[in-house]
């Protein structure tokens, strides 16, 4: 095929920061003569399309092509990755083994049929094949985070951070990069393997690692790193965020700050704080099933996994305290109850306090603890069991609840809003001054 077009010389030039600016030389058109194979050929030449689109340089001298490489001998791959994400000033979130498993238990939890990983992935590592219970269970019987390699690692913490990985491997004297990545368009994290080391230089935010028989690292980030500290709070609102439980104490402690909340601390707990006269008292806590009485496999499922919970205590009222608890849907009932009781003994009349068990909202993608932030606030924002019971009713057939109680974190934690702020949508969901009271 061939391209016979008269042009006028119109020259743009697009500069780093933004700016462009426009040339029109006052030439006659000239004719040019290329071929259509050509033209195609010099576009693609060091240009990829696609998620690792751009520029690359590639080179078998990791150190030439990418200076700065921290690798310790012996240092397992882990170790490399947690220390990465700490230089990026991720040490909000938790990066050792039971904060990973946690993550993998939750997805495990709530997703009836995981499609996080393109088949790009999979094809990386057998272990992603599996289901994810059975992942879990092999996760479950390592002692240390040593026997977690990139092929494994990586896949997660994209999902869950939304990260551009790349990790160059030294394997049987081979040397290929690896890139990892999570596609917004498809809600998956995919997977591109190419030979000898190779640098995206037009995706800055990447990071880079490095996997050998002997040795792992990473190479330090600038201090001008896209990446640093978006992890703090940009990833908050995505699809399979996930709060460890370090993180979700600092945040409640957040709130709790920020309106005033009477939050309880389970490892201090004493008497008259479970009897209030004013506030409600709130606390976070865990409930485990040892049973299930259901018969589907999400129910099922739930045996053995501990889950977030929250206990709430509002003021007294007629002659008694009302004590709920808030434990996810596809546990037993039982077993919260039996949580709840447990706690309530700390008291020396445990008959004073009317018991009740709520289920809470079902987390679809790892947003199990953010609904306990939301629980929380209204709690506060209710001084009546009544109150709560309604409030959470309406919780219940709320659009789009995933989504918006990340959002709701996600801007009072990231300083966008005020720290007592609260959004329309849960202004209209709560329920105040019910005719029991």
């Amino acid at each position: 095929m061939h391209v016979t077009p008269l042009i006028k010389c119109l020259m743009l030039s697009l500069e780093l920061n933004g700016e462009y600016s426009r040339n029109e030389p006052s030439l006659p058109a000239v004719p040019i003569r290329v071929r259509y194979n050509e033209i195609s050929r010099r576009a693609n030449s060091g240009f990829v399309s696609g998620l690792f689109a751009g520029r690359r340089r590639s080179g078998k001298n990791a150190r030439a092509i990418l200076p700065h490489l921290k690798a310790p001998k012996n240092q397992p791959f882990s170790e490399s990755m947690c220390k990465v994400m700490s230089e990026l000033g991720s040490a909000r979130q938790a990066h050792d083994l039971p904060a990973f498993v946690s993550f993998v238990e939750e997805l495990s939890s709530c997703a009836t049929h995981f499609t996080g990983f393109s088949r790009s992935v999979t094809e990386q590592s057998s272990d992603l094949t599996l289901p994810l219970p059975t992942l879990v269970t092999i996760l479950r019987r390592m002692t240390d985070a040593s026997e977690l390699c990139h092929k494994i690692l990586c896949p997660f913490y994209c999902l869950k951070f939304k990260m551009l990985i790349a990790v160059f491997v030294l394997e049987n004297k081979i040397k290929n990069t690896l890139f990892y990545g999570f596609n917004s368009r498809t809600q998956q994290v995919d997977c591109e393997k190419v030979t000898n080391y190779n640098v995206l230089d037009d995706r800055r935010h990447a990071i880079y690692l490095h996997s050998s028989d002997t040795s792992t690292g990473f190479y330090r980030p600038g201090e001008g790193h896209p990446a640093r500290n978006m992890f703090q709070y940009k990833t908050l609102s995505t699809k399979y965020s996930h709060l460890s439980d370090t993180c979700l104490m600092e945040i409640l402690a957040m709130f709790k700050e920020a309106h005033g909340i009477e939050l309880l601390k389970e490892q201090e707990l004493k008497v008259e704080l479970l009897r209030p006269h004013q506030k409600t008292a709130i606390m976070h806590t865990h409930v485990t099933s040892a049973i299930s009485r259901g018969t589907t496999n999400a129910e099922l499922l739930q045996i053995g996994e501990k889950h977030h919970a929250l206990m709430l205590i509002f003021p007294y009222d007629n002659n008694q305290w009302e004590a709920c608890i808030v434990h996810h849907p596809l546990q037993e009932e039982s077993a919260a109850k039996s949580t709840l009781t447990s706690l309530i003994s700390h008291t020396p009349v445990a008959r004073d306090y009317r018991q009740h068990c709520i289920r809470g909202v079902s987390p679809v993608d790892c947003e199990s603890a953010f609904y306990v932030i939301l629980y929380t606030v209204i709690g506060h924002r209710t001084s009546s069991w009544r109150d709560f019971e309604n409030s959470m009713q309406n919780l219940s057939t709320e659009e789009d609840l995933s989504h918006k109680v990340r959002q709701f974190v996600c801007s009072v934690v990231s300083g966008e809003t005020e720290n007592n702020f609260v959004p329309n949508w849960l202004e209209q969901i709560i329920q105040v001054h019910s005719a029991t009271r």
